[in-house]
């Protein structure tokens, strides 16, 4: 999962606004996965996904004045494979092959 997050996020390294002053800027190798804090088995009895928060570290820069502001953000939810290779999402097994 790691190499595959990581290859993704390569492809949206840097934004730049139309007049380009400022620019955003992923750091893609400190990202950080925040564990669900629902269990496994209790997904299916509240109707919710079985995911983890992607957060990722970035950086704003205003190239007018050289100012720069760093922070984590997050990103989204990525759903979790369980045991039986399917995710649960909104309560419901999905199989993804």
């Amino acid at each position: 999962m790691d190499r595959g997050l990581i290859e993704k996020l390569y492809k949206f390294s840097k934004i730049e606004d139309i007049k380009q002053e400022i620019e955003f800027q992923f750091f893609v190798e400190t990202y950080q996965l925040v564990e669900s804090l629902i269990k496994k088995r209790n997904v299916v009895y509240e109707s919710v996904t079985y995911s983890s928060k992607l957060y990722e570290s970035s950086r704003l820069i205003w190239k007018t004045n050289k100012d720069m502001q760093e922070q984590y953000f997050f990103i989204g939810n990525i759903p979790l494979m369980n045991s039986l290779g399917t995710s649960i999402v909104n309560g419901m097994l999905e199989n993804l092959v």
